[in-house]
């Protein structure tokens, strides 16, 4: 089964939830430094994004999905159609793109931490930057007691202030993230 993917333009113009869409897909203007590392790349097998396991990523790939540039560039509703499988809705594939888009833009961020804060409602750079540490450890405190939070934390403990004070600071010097 083959879908039409978006081109760059139709990307560009954004249609996931986002508070800000100007452009979401890669090129990077940031301050230099060597301490920030962007964890994940459009470029990578798209079993690399958050909440995408091996079996999952073999089902994408039936259907040309194999790098997260390609889930990116997808339209939600129809590799959810496409896949067909029990549970996964264009909602789920939105949640997919939204964890990979803040993992691809924000640095230092890993894969757990965005899908807690997409979980907390926080699927843009620029919503994690506007918001007090305050708010969002709340937010994420919510989520962590929920059984997908721990899910997500696999037994761990959630992020503590500090680090969710990081998680603002980094997404204030987010990359933009352009199709080549």
């Amino acid at each position: 089964f083959f879908f039409k993917q978006k081109t760059a333009y139709e990307i560009r113009n954004c249609d996931w939830s986002s508070d800000v869409c100007s452009s979401d897909l890669i090129s990077i203007k940031t301050q230099s430094n060597s301490s920030w590392q962007f964890h994940l790349e459009l470029g990578n097998a798209v079993e690399d994004a958050p909440t995408i396991g091996a079996k999952m990523a073999e089902k994408l790939s039936a259907i040309q999905v194999t790098t997260v540039g390609d889930l990116l560039a997808a339209d939600p509703t129809e590799v959810a159609e496409a896949l067909s499988e029990k549970g996964v809705t264009s909602a789920t594939v939105e949640t997919w793109q939204n964890q990979a888009m803040l993992v691809c833009r924000i640095p230092n961020l890993r894969g757990q931490d965005a899908q807690l804060l997409v979980a907390a409602g926080y699927s843009s750079a620029e919503h994690v930057a506007a918001t007090d540490a305050d708010h969002l450890h709340e937010a994420i405190q919510g989520v962590a007691r929920s059984k997908q939070g721990q899910r997500f934390l696999r037994g761990g403990n959630p992020p503590d202030r500090e680090r969710i004070q990081s998680w603002i600071e980094w997404s204030k010097h987010s990359r933009a993230v352009k199709a080549a």
